[in-house]
């Protein structure tokens, strides 16, 4: 596998070369947006589209020319995702879908993997990789759904589908995650959570956090900045959603240092 860029945005299109006439190619997006593939030009013949991964079988020798959107309305963003292609030679990937299931009252998610086809092969392994760490392997899995965790809300997931002969033909979903609509839970006293986040325009971002306990949960931004109150906005609610109490918001007024349980930043 090989990554394209490690900031592609999902509003611009990409340029693969050296292609093989009659090879198939996979092309991943790290958001699980919709690909568009085009060969030739980047306004050529469309060779295959849908939801990451996608994968086309190469018409000519001719570069082909992935194009990222968000979705097949064609609606973009300015955010950066990591874009990956893989050649497949002598091998049928797997097939198969993914949703994130939330379950806010554990703080906790679960991932339905739908496993449509096993490719060439009799079976696929599924890895289970979290915030990095030691794959978890689910072998011997044939079409179907399998359901991977409970993860706890905040954990980053990469799945990947292992070919069961050829691993050129593994299928991958990187960096799924919750779907936003839980808030972290933390514990006083506990392990500090820490988080970055660089943002582009136009977006909306929001983050959910919610305390154990009934102590104060304070709030540091230690490096950055918003770049100002004319361009960007950044409000912080005391409760989950904005009609809560605006407790600040970027205009002058002297730095929020601590703010109480569960908020939005």
């Amino acid at each position: 596998m090989t990554t394209i860029s490690t900031c592609s945005f999902e509003s611009e299109y990409s340029q693969v070369t050296n292609i093989i006439a009659g090879a198939a190619y996979q092309f991943t997006s790290s958001t699980g947006g919709y690909i568009t593939v085009r060969q030739d030009f980047s306004g050529g013949p469309v060779i295959g589209q849908g939801y990451s991964p996608v994968t086309v079988t190469a018409i000519t020798a001719g570069d082909i020319f992935p194009h990222w959107t968000i979705d097949d309305a064609c609606n973009t963003q300015s955010n950066c995702i990591v874009t990956t292609v893989q050649l497949f030679l002598n091998c049928t990937p797997a097939t198969a879908t993914y949703s994130v299931v939330d379950d806010c009252n554990t703080n906790s998610f679960t991932i339905e993997v739908n496993i449509l086809s096993t490719g060439d092969g009799g079976i696929v392994n599924v890895d289970q990789i979290v915030n990095g760490g030691v794959p978890t392997t689910f072998a011997g899995q044939g079409v179907g759904t399998i359901i991977l965790g409970p993860f706890v809300v905040g954990d980053q997931v990469d799945v990947i589908l292992n070919h069961e002969l050829d691993p050129l033909c593994n299928v991958s979903f990187f960096g799924l995650e919750s779907t936003g609509n839980c808030p972290v839970i933390l514990t006083c006293g506990g392990v500090e959570y820490s988080d970055s986040y660089c943002y582009t325009g136009p977006e909306t971002k929001t983050w959910w956090y919610q305390n154990t306990g009934t102590e104060p949960l304070a709030l540091l931004f230690s490096s950055g900045f918003v770049e100002s109150n004319t361009w960007d906005q950044l409000t912080i609610y005391d409760g989950p959603n904005d009609f809560s109490t605006d407790l600040h918001n970027l205009r002058p007024r002297p730095p929020i240092r601590q703010v109480r349980c569960d908020h939005h930043r």
